[in-house]
Protein backbone atom coordinates (compact mmCIF):
# COMPACT_ATOMS: atom_id res chain seq x y z
CA UNK A 1 0.00 0.00 0.00
CA UNK A 2 1.46 3.34 -1.04
CA UNK A 3 0.16 6.85 -0.66
CA UNK A 4 1.07 9.06 -3.60
CA UNK A 5 0.08 12.54 -4.72
CA UNK A 6 -3.00 12.43 -6.97
CA UNK A 7 -1.17 13.43 -10.15
CA UNK A 8 1.41 10.64 -9.65
CA UNK A 9 -1.05 7.74 -9.35
CA UNK A 10 -1.55 6.80 -13.01
CA UNK A 11 2.09 7.38 -14.03
CA UNK A 12 3.22 5.17 -11.12
CA UNK A 13 0.81 2.44 -12.20
CA UNK A 14 2.02 2.73 -15.81
CA UNK A 15 5.64 2.46 -14.65
CA UNK A 16 4.94 -0.69 -12.62
CA UNK A 17 5.04 1.07 -9.26
CA UNK A 18 1.87 -0.74 -8.20
CA UNK A 19 -0.80 -3.11 -9.42
CA UNK A 20 -3.96 -1.10 -8.79
CA UNK A 21 -5.25 2.31 -7.76
CA UNK A 22 -7.96 2.62 -5.13
CA UNK A 23 -8.39 6.37 -4.94
CA UNK A 24 -11.75 7.36 -6.38
CA UNK A 25 -10.71 7.99 -9.98
CA UNK A 26 -13.87 8.82 -11.92
CA UNK A 27 -14.90 6.07 -14.31
CA UNK A 28 -15.40 8.07 -17.50
CA UNK A 29 -14.88 7.49 -21.22
CA UNK A 30 -11.59 9.41 -20.96
CA UNK A 31 -10.31 7.43 -17.94
CA UNK A 32 -11.29 4.15 -19.65
CA UNK A 33 -8.87 5.03 -22.46
CA UNK A 34 -5.99 4.76 -19.96
CA UNK A 35 -7.28 2.34 -17.32
CA UNK A 36 -9.52 -0.67 -16.73
CA UNK A 37 -11.85 -0.69 -13.74
CA UNK A 38 -13.35 -3.23 -11.36
CA UNK A 39 -17.01 -3.34 -10.53
CA UNK A 40 -17.96 -0.44 -8.23
CA UNK A 41 -17.25 -1.00 -4.56
CA UNK A 42 -19.14 2.11 -3.43
CA UNK A 43 -21.88 4.13 -5.05
CA UNK A 44 -22.50 7.66 -3.83
CA UNK A 45 -26.19 8.54 -3.80
CA UNK A 46 -27.87 11.91 -3.61
CA UNK A 47 -30.19 12.35 -0.62
CA UNK A 48 -32.78 14.73 0.77
CA UNK A 49 -32.48 16.02 4.33
CA UNK A 50 -35.42 17.56 6.19
CA UNK A 51 -36.15 18.68 9.72
CA UNK A 52 -36.87 15.60 11.87
CA UNK A 53 -40.61 16.30 12.21
CA UNK A 54 -41.00 16.49 8.43
CA UNK A 55 -38.71 13.62 7.39
CA UNK A 56 -40.10 10.20 6.58
CA UNK A 57 -39.08 7.14 4.60
CA UNK A 58 -41.42 8.15 1.78
CA UNK A 59 -40.22 10.32 -1.07
CA UNK A 60 -40.90 13.92 -0.08
CA UNK A 61 -43.47 15.95 -2.01
CA UNK A 62 -41.46 19.00 -3.00
CA UNK A 63 -44.10 20.87 -4.99
CA UNK A 64 -43.88 24.50 -3.92
CA UNK A 65 -41.25 23.68 -1.28
CA UNK A 66 -38.00 25.58 -0.76
CA UNK A 67 -35.17 23.12 -1.37
CA UNK A 68 -31.53 24.01 -0.78
CA UNK A 69 -28.64 22.71 -2.84
CA UNK A 70 -24.98 23.59 -3.31
CA UNK A 71 -24.69 26.06 -6.16
CA UNK A 72 -23.11 24.77 -9.37
CA UNK A 73 -23.03 21.15 -8.16
CA UNK A 74 -24.21 18.09 -10.07
CA UNK A 75 -26.86 17.88 -7.35
CA UNK A 76 -28.23 21.29 -8.38
CA UNK A 77 -28.44 20.12 -11.98
CA UNK A 78 -30.25 16.91 -10.95
CA UNK A 79 -32.60 18.71 -8.55
CA UNK A 80 -33.64 21.22 -11.22
CA UNK A 81 -34.14 18.46 -13.81
CA UNK A 82 -36.03 15.97 -11.65
CA UNK A 83 -38.06 18.16 -9.28
CA UNK A 84 -39.32 21.07 -11.35
CA UNK A 85 -42.09 21.83 -8.83
CA UNK A 86 -39.56 22.68 -6.13
CA UNK A 87 -38.32 26.20 -5.48
CA UNK A 88 -34.55 25.69 -5.74
CA UNK A 89 -32.39 27.83 -3.45
CA UNK A 90 -28.68 27.54 -4.28
CA UNK A 91 -26.01 28.09 -1.62
CA UNK A 92 -22.26 28.55 -2.06
CA UNK A 93 -21.48 25.96 0.65
CA UNK A 94 -23.21 22.99 2.26
CA UNK A 95 -22.78 24.49 5.75
CA UNK A 96 -24.82 27.56 4.76
CA UNK A 97 -27.52 25.36 3.23
CA UNK A 98 -27.80 23.25 6.39
CA UNK A 99 -27.86 26.34 8.61
CA UNK A 100 -30.81 27.63 6.57
CA UNK A 101 -32.57 24.27 6.97
CA UNK A 102 -31.89 24.29 10.72
CA UNK A 103 -33.37 27.80 10.93
CA UNK A 104 -36.50 26.62 9.02
CA UNK A 105 -35.74 28.87 6.05
CA UNK A 106 -35.79 25.75 3.85
CA UNK A 107 -38.15 22.79 3.69
CA UNK A 108 -35.45 20.39 2.52
CA UNK A 109 -31.85 20.16 1.33
CA UNK A 110 -30.49 17.95 -1.45
CA UNK A 111 -26.92 16.83 -1.92
CA UNK A 112 -24.20 14.22 -1.66
CA UNK A 113 -25.42 11.46 0.65
CA UNK A 114 -22.00 10.77 2.16
CA UNK A 115 -21.33 14.42 2.98
CA UNK A 116 -24.83 14.88 4.35
CA UNK A 117 -24.48 11.75 6.52
CA UNK A 118 -21.32 13.21 8.05
CA UNK A 119 -23.12 16.50 8.66
CA UNK A 120 -26.05 14.71 10.33
CA UNK A 121 -23.59 13.40 12.92
CA UNK A 122 -23.00 17.04 13.98
CA UNK A 123 -26.47 18.60 13.67
CA UNK A 124 -29.52 17.36 15.52
CA UNK A 125 -32.30 19.17 13.67
CA UNK A 126 -32.50 16.97 10.66
CA UNK A 127 -32.63 13.49 9.16
CA UNK A 128 -32.64 11.85 5.77
CA UNK A 129 -36.01 11.89 4.00
CA UNK A 130 -37.02 9.31 1.44
CA UNK A 131 -34.51 6.97 -0.08
CA UNK A 132 -31.25 7.35 -1.96
CA UNK A 133 -31.14 8.68 -5.51
CA UNK A 134 -28.66 6.75 -7.64
CA UNK A 135 -28.07 9.06 -10.58
CA UNK A 136 -25.27 7.56 -12.71
CA UNK A 137 -25.70 10.15 -15.48
CA UNK A 138 -24.99 12.93 -12.97
CA UNK A 139 -23.07 11.23 -10.14
CA UNK A 140 -21.13 8.60 -12.06
CA UNK A 141 -21.16 4.85 -11.61
CA UNK A 142 -19.40 4.84 -8.24
CA UNK A 143 -15.93 4.19 -6.90
CA UNK A 144 -13.97 1.36 -8.48
CA UNK A 145 -10.42 -0.05 -8.43
CA UNK A 146 -8.32 0.98 -11.44
CA UNK A 147 -5.81 -1.36 -13.08
CA UNK A 148 -3.67 -1.21 -16.20
CA UNK A 149 -5.51 -1.85 -19.45
CA UNK A 150 -5.02 -5.48 -20.40
CA UNK A 151 -4.59 -6.70 -16.82
CA UNK A 152 -7.82 -8.68 -17.11
CA UNK A 153 -6.77 -11.39 -14.64
CA UNK A 154 -6.21 -8.83 -11.87
CA UNK A 155 -9.45 -7.00 -12.67
CA UNK A 156 -11.35 -10.31 -12.51
CA UNK A 157 -9.67 -11.22 -9.21
CA UNK A 158 -10.60 -7.83 -7.72
CA UNK A 159 -14.20 -8.25 -8.91
CA UNK A 160 -14.35 -11.72 -7.30
CA UNK A 161 -12.90 -10.38 -4.04
CA UNK A 162 -15.36 -7.48 -3.97
CA UNK A 163 -18.22 -9.94 -4.55
CA UNK A 164 -17.05 -12.14 -1.65
CA UNK A 165 -16.61 -9.16 0.68
CA UNK A 166 -20.14 -8.07 -0.13
CA UNK A 167 -21.68 -11.55 0.13
CA UNK A 168 -20.09 -12.22 3.54
CA UNK A 169 -21.29 -8.90 4.95
CA UNK A 170 -17.75 -7.63 5.49
CA UNK A 171 -18.32 -4.58 3.35
CA UNK A 172 -21.44 -3.62 5.32
CA UNK A 173 -19.50 -4.04 8.58
CA UNK A 174 -16.65 -1.83 7.35
CA UNK A 175 -19.10 0.70 5.96
CA UNK A 176 -20.94 1.07 9.27
CA UNK A 177 -17.67 1.36 11.16
CA UNK A 178 -16.70 4.47 9.20
CA UNK A 179 -20.17 5.79 8.28
CA UNK A 180 -22.39 5.23 11.34
CA UNK A 181 -25.13 7.32 9.73
CA UNK A 182 -25.65 5.25 6.61
CA UNK A 183 -26.09 7.31 3.46
CA UNK A 184 -28.23 4.73 1.67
Amino acid sequence: MQALPWDELVPALDAGGGEAIMAGIAVTAASRERLSFSRPYLRLPARFVMRRGDASNSAPDLTGKRVGVVQGSVHEKALRALFDGAEVIAFPRQEEMLAALDASRLDAAFGDGMKLAAALERIECCAFAGGPYMLPADLGSGLAVAVRIGDDALASAIDAALQQISAKGIFAELYLRYFPTGFY
